[in-house]
C-alpha cells in the first residue's frame, strides 16, 4: 500500500484537497498514476490530516477494473480527473460491500466506476434475488458520494468460459445483464459490454476486456457522460496477437478454473 506521501515523491497532475489537524486546506499536488498509486483510505501520515474530498473518478469491483489501464482509466484521461481504483481481482457484490464501500467515507467525486457480477455468476451460489439486493445497496452508497455512476452489463461471451458450461453460464449472464439495465437512471448509467466479443475486444478466457475491450467500454461510458473527449483518441490501445491469447489462456486461465468448476443447478 503506498501511502499519499510517496505518491507526492513520484507522481503528478492533480490536486487532492484535505483539512490538516487545524482544520485549513492542504493542496497537495499529485502526479498522473495517482489512482494507481493511491488504493487505500488512509489519510497522509505526514500531514497527521483527516481527508475531506476528493474531486475526481472512483473505480470499485472486480478485475475488469483492477487493471492497469481500465476503463475507468480512460475516462479520468478523457476527463483530466484523478482515478482512485479500489477495485480488487475476484472481487464478488459481497467483497465489495465489506471490502470496498467502507474507503469511500469522508470522500466525494465526479464520477463512480463500477464494474461488477462476473464473478458472481461464475460461481455455484448465483442468486439474482441476493444481487439485487447487493447491487442496491452498492448503488445508493455510490450516489451519496457521486454525482454520476456508470457501470456496464457483461459480455455474451462469459458462456464459453473454460469449465463453466455453456447454456445455464448464458442463462445467467442474461439474467446478470437484466438486473444491471433496470438501474439505468438519470445517476446511474448503464454502458453496454454485452457486444464485446471475439479476440479482438474479449482475452481468450472470454471474461476479461484486451486493451481495445477497455477503450471500446470507456468510448460507450464517454457517450452517456457526454464527454466532449473521446478517451480512445488520446492513447493507443496496443491489440494483442492471437498468440499471446493462447498463451494467456493456457498459464493464467485454465488451470484457475479447472480446479472451480462450475456448479448447476
Amino acid at each position: 500500500m503506498h501511502t499519499v506521501h510517496s505518491a507526492i515523491q513520484h507522481n503528478s497532475d492533480a490536486s487532492l484537497s484535505c483539512l490538516n489537524s487545524k482544520g485549513g486546506v492542504l493542496l497537495v499536488k499529485v502526479w498522473k498514476n495517482f489512482g494507481s498509486v493511491i488504493r487505500t483510505a488512509s489519510p497522509p501520515d505526514w500531514a497527521t490530516a483527516t481527508v475531506a474530498s476528493m474531486v475526481g473518478i472512483v473505480a470499485l469491483g472486480d478485475s475488469l477494473l483492477d487493471t492497469e489501464r481500465s476503463w475507468a482509466w480512460w475516462l479520468s484521461e478523457a476527463m483530466a480527473l484523478p482515478l482512485r481504483n479500489l477495485a480488487r481481482s475476484g472481487s464478488q457484490a459481497p467483497d465489495v460491500i465489506a471490502e470496498q464501500l467502507p474507503q469511500l467515507a469522508g470522500y466525494s467525486y465526479e464520477l463512480a466506476c463500477l464494474s461488477l457480477g462476473t464473478n458472481d455468476v461464475i460461481q455455484g451460489a448465483w442468486s439474482t434475488p441476493h444481487f439485487e439486493d447487493d447491487l442496491s445497496q452498492i448503488l445508493g452508497a455510490l450516489q451519496d458520494c457521486a454525482t454520476k455512476v456508470v457501470t456496464h452489463t457483461v459480455s455474451l461471451d462469459l458462456n464459453q468460459l473454460p469449465g463453466a458450461g455453456g447454456p445455464e453460464m448464458r442463462f445467467r449472464v442474461e439474467q446478470l445483464n437484466a438486473i444491471l439495465k433496470a438501474t439505468s437512471s438519470r445517476e446511474v448509467l448503464i454502458a453496454s459490454g454485452t457486444g464485446l466479443r471475439g479476440w479482438r475486444y474479449m482475452w481468450a478466457d472470454k471474461m476479461h476486456p484486451t486493451p481495445l475491450g477497455q477503450a471500446t467500454l470507456a468510448d460507450r461510458a464517454s457517450e452517456l457522460l457526454e464527454l466532449s473527449t473521446v478517451p480512445s483518441t488520446l492513447h493507443a490501445a496496443e491489440q494483442p496477437s492471437r498468440g499471446q491469447h493462447v498463451r494467456a489462456l493456457a498459464v493464467q486461465r485454465v488451470r484457475h478454473f479447472a480446479a472451480r468448476p462450475f456448479v448447476r443447478g
